[in-house]
């Protein structure tokens, strides 16, 4: 059954692993982040098992100490599913605190496994750096960055720690960048209509109320209300009878 359960957010794989190690010697801890999921089995204390996706042993450990850092765990009383190591308490130690380091430069360069990876052309560090030496395996990710492929996409073709590492050496080289889901463009929306005058408006909907801008010469003149009132229903039409 479930002994420990939590979230690794800002405690670390290394200080639960090394808490496990002298609570409850024997288990196996499940790692979980998103859609990636590791295992770490214990033995009296020692590190005996690790896998992550197809890597086993060493590779398993240092994939799950770079990539599900900061996931959430389960810590199961069972006996150990898998021997594919051994690592002294000491041993682990050492190892999760190397890892974790990379880890932080690793993040600095790919802030998500969602990201995606593209291809760009930095003049001044062309210009800076002059040539650049690449491994032919870290030439082949660097041409297959198309910019519609996830890291996670790419590392479920390459393996995982491999992808991190040649994707890190290509952002600090300026060769490649990493766009966050986040940060994609959006369309701009268009301006909104104006809307007519309310007077505009109005002498829209009634024609018949507006009032001729001047009089012709044949019709007789009519008084006009001071500017004070509102309406007309106060003034009579002037009588032309009275002298």
């Amino acid at each position: 059954m479930t002994e420990l359960s939590g979230s690794l957010e800002g405690i670390g794989l290394l200080a639960v692993v090394r808490f496990l190690a002298s609570v409850a010697p024997t288990g196996r801890l499940a790692l979980v982040d998103g859609s990636l999921q590791g295992w770490l089995d214990l033995d009296a204390g020692a590190l005996v098992g690790a896998t992550f996706d197809q890597e086993h042993g060493l590779p398993a450990l240092e994939a799950i100490a770079l990539a599900l850092g900061t996931g959430r765990f389960e810590f199961h009383d069972t006996p150990p599913a898998e021997h594919s190591l051994r690592l002294a308490p000491a041993e682990i130690d050492e190892r999760l605190e190397q890892l974790a380091q990379e880890q932080r430069v690793l993040a600095a360069a790919i802030p998500s496994l969602s990201g995606v990876p593209s291809v760009i052309l930095d003049e001044a560090a062309e210009a800076q750096n002059g040539q650049v030496a690449l491994e032919r395996d870290t030439l082949r990710l660097l041409l297959r960055l198309d910019g519609r492929r996830t890291v996670a996409q790419l590392a479920r073709e390459r393996g995982l720690l491999r992808t991190l590492r040649q994707l890190a050496q290509l952002v600090q080289l300026g060769l490649a960048r990493i766009d966050l889901p986040s940060t994609a463009p959006v369309a701009a929306a268009p301006p909104p209509t104006p809307e007519p005058a309310p007077a505009a408006a109005a002498a829209a909907e009634s024609p018949a109320r507006a009032q001729p801008s001047s009089l012709s010469a044949s019709s007789p003149a009519r008084a006009r209300p001071p500017s004070g009132e509102t309406t007309w229903s106060r003034w009579r039409r002037p009588n032309n009878n009275q002298s």
